[in-house]
């Protein structure tokens, strides 16, 4: 699947009139043509006529299958707690610009801090049926203070520490 309409091409019939036929019975100059994986496949039988020479017809099966998408996820999957809701919302590649698809997921959204994964769980969009997606997630996570606190590192100055300079630390 690639967006456009598809159909058989015809060489080496120079002067010769075409016509075509989808049932191999009734022929017309218009050119058959398959858009979508849902039209199936289209067998399309062509007529070459040219006076002084017998008719010949020839047939071939035109089939579009659907196009292989995937996701790409945002770099940014880390996010400090601040009471607001954070997603991770996934975006489509491969897909025909201007088609009305994308993705289907679920896990993507949340508000309070834990270790989330966002799942692919397939297509949306009235397009959706020309496309094939393989699942996919990505884990996430929203921190709160507790749970990202940087390490407090202390340099003593010279190699002695005597009574009086000892400190308790939290």
């Amino acid at each position: 699947y690639d967006g456009a309409a598809h159909t058989v091409t015809v060489d080496g019939v120079n002067g010769a009139a075409l016509s075509y036929s989808v049932d191999g019975k009734n022929y017309t100059s218009e050119v058959p043509t398959v858009r979508t994986v849902a039209e199936g496949s289209l067998t399309i039988w062509v007529k070459a006529e040219l006076s002084g020479y017998k008719s010949t017809v020839r047939k071939a099966t035109v089939e579009i299958t659907p196009r292989n998408v995937s996701v790409s996820w945002p770099s940014e999957t880390r996010f400090a707690y601040d009471g607001l809701v954070h997603s991770v919302i996934p975006t489509l590649v491969n897909a025909v610009v201007g088609d009305d698809v994308g993705p289907e997921f679920i896990g993507a959204s949340e508000r309070a801090p834990g270790s989330y994964t966002a799942s692919v769980t397939g297509l949306t969009g009235a397009d959706r049926g020309n496309y094939t997606i393989s699942p996919d997630s990505v884990n996430w996570f929203i921190y709160d203070g507790v749970t990202e606190k940087k390490t407090l590192k202390i340099l003593f100055i010279g190699n002695s520490l005597s009574q009086d300079a000892r400190m308790k630390l939290p």
